[in-house]
C-alpha cells in the first residue's frame, strides 16, 4: 500500500492536482462508520507505528504541495481526552508533525459528519479544528454552517482566540501549495486525454483480474447468465452499481441491504 500511494501521489502531483493521503491515523480496525458516530480505535501508539502510520511515513516523500486528511475518530490510548482526531493536537502536532515529520497541508474531513460532534455548535467545531493543527476545515453541507463557522472563525481571530501567528502559519502553507499549480485555464490535447483514458481502463482491468476473479469475468466477458434460483450477492459502496445491476439483470427480483436496514428473526 505504501508503495501504491507513494506512485499515485506522485502521479497526482505531475498532473497538477493536490494529492491527499487519508485519513490519519487510520480506520483500520474499526467498525463503526464515522459518517454515523464518532468510532473508537483502542490501538496503542506503538501498534499505530508499527502498523497504521506506514503509509503515512511514506507519503512525507511526495513532493510538496500534498495534504494529509484527518480522520473522525477517537484514540483514547493516544488522548485521553476521547475528543476525535479532528480536534487533538496531541495527534496532529506532536504525532503527525514532531514524530513523523510531516510539513505540509492538513485538512479535515467533513466537519457536518456525526463522527465530528463534539461540545458546542459548527462554529466551535471550526475554532477547535483550527486551533489543533488543521489548516483547512471542510464543512460539505450546509450552506449557512459553512457562513457561520466562518463569522465564528473571523470572531475567534479579533478576539485573540485564534492567535495571528497560529492563522499565519496555515495561510503560508496554503499559499506555498497554490503557488505550485497553475491558475490559468488548462487547454486538453483531446488524443493526450483518449491514450490516457485507455491506458487507465487497461490499468483497471488487470487490477480487477488479479484481485477479483469474478469482477475480471465480468468485465472482460459482460455480466454472466443468470437463471432459475441463482443467487448472486453483490457488496459495493456506490448505489449506481446496484441501479446498472437491476437493469442488466430485469428479471431477477432483489432486495438490498444497507446501513439503514434492519434486520429481524
Amino acid at each position: 500500500m505504501s508503495e501504491m500511494t507513494l506512485a499515485y501521489s506522485k502521479g497526482l502531483n505531475a498532473g497538477g492536482v493536490l494529492p491527499t493521503a487519508k485519513h490519519f491515523p487510520g480506520h483500520g480496525g474499526t467498525s463503526q462508520d464515522s459518517h454515523q458516530t464518532t468510532p473508537r480505535k483502542m490501538s496503542s501508539l506503538e501498534e499505530l507505528q508499527k502498523r497504521d502510520f506506514v503509509p503515512f511515513e511514506k507519503f512525507t516523500e511526495v513532493i510538496f504541495p500534498r495534504a494529509i486528511m484527518m480522520a473522525h475518530l477517537s484514540l483514547p490510548k493516544i488522548d485521553a481526552s476521547g475528543v476525535p482526531a479532528t480536534y487533538s493536537s496531541t495527534i496532529i502536532k506532536n504525532q503527525l508533525r514532531d514524530v513523523i515529520g510531516y510539513d505540509g497541508l492538513v485538512i479535515t474531513d467533513d466537519l457536518e459528519m456525526s463522527g465530528a460532534a463534539i461540545k458546542g455548535d459548527i462554529g466551535e467545531r471550526a475554532i477547535k479544528a483550527f486551533l489543533a493543527g488543521n489548516d483547512m476545515l471542510m464543512l460539505a453541507g450546509s450552506p449557512r454552517n459553512q457562513r457561520k463557522a466562518f463569522l465564528d472563525m473571523v470572531k475567534a481571530v479579533h478576539s485573540g482566540r485564534i492567535p495571528l501567528s497560529r492563522l499565519n502559519e496555515s495561510v503560508t502553507r496554503i499559499l506555498e501549495a497554490k503557488s505550485q499549480y497553475s491558475l490559468e485555464p488548462v487547454k486538453l490535447d483531446e488524443k493526450k486525454v483518449l491514450t490516457a483514458f485507455k491506458k487507465i481502463n487497461t490499468l483497471s482491468l488487470e487490477v480487477l483480474k488479479r484481485n477479483f476473479k469474478v469482477a475480471s469475468a465480468v468485465a472482460h466477458r459482460g455480466w454472466p447468465e443468470v437463471t432459475g434460483s441463482t443467487r448472486v450477492t453483490v457488496f459495493s459502496a456506490s448505489g449506481l452499481f446496484h441501479q446498472n445491476s437491476r437493469r442488466r439483470l430485469r428479471d431477477a427480483r432483489s432486495s438490498i441491504i444497507s446501513r439503514r436496514t434492519r434486520l429481524t428473526g
